[in-house]
């Protein structure tokens, strides 16, 4: 009878643990659509005063027929290096985090008995990280740039060929 009890209140914990679980990886997804959000405001204010520094510049080279394009490009350039190193810099900070919290995350499920293996980013997440960034950068660029050159009435400027 007691060895049942036993059993009975370990399920109970594994059922607990997989609903704090559960609820981890629901945070886990919130945090990272509020944290992309964020990346994608950063970029585009970031890139929105660099086009503010340079606005006599795309007015002149709109004056000259430089194309939206053209003068578009180096923004983009910069939201999606932005991007890639932002993204670069969290895989260093989750590593170092990892790294510093392994061992007591270890001696606290092993006091539990479990045989978890407790692992980093693999390369699929690594890549899917590094190019989520490089892209919430460009997004934040495109952004702050169709707004800033809608401004100078760009977008609406017939072009000759």
């Amino acid at each position: 009878d007691v060895y049942k009890r036993q059993v009975q209140v370990d399920h109970k914990w594994l059922e607990r643990l997989a609903r704090l679980l559960e609820l981890g990886q629901a945070l886990v997804t919130v945090l990272a659509v509020v944290l992309s959000l964020a990346v994608v405001v950063v970029v585009a204010n970031t890139i929105r005063l660099d086009v503010a520094n340079r606005a006599a510049e795309i007015q002149v080279l709109n004056m000259v027929g430089a194309p939206n394009g053209f003068i578009r490009q180096p923004f983009l350039y910069s939201g999606f290096w932005y991007g890639l190193m932002g993204a670069l810099l969290a895989l260093l900070f989750l590593h170092l985090a990892f790294f510093y919290l392994q061992v007591p995350m270890e001696r606290l499920l092993d006091a539990y008995g479990n045989a978890i293996e407790i692992r980093g980013t693999g390369l699929r997440e690594t890549v899917a990280v590094l190019l989520g960034g490089a892209l919430l950068g460009l997004a934040g660029s495109w952004i702050a740039v169709r707004r800033h050159l809608r401004q100078f009435r760009l977008e609406e400027m017939p072009r000759k060929s």
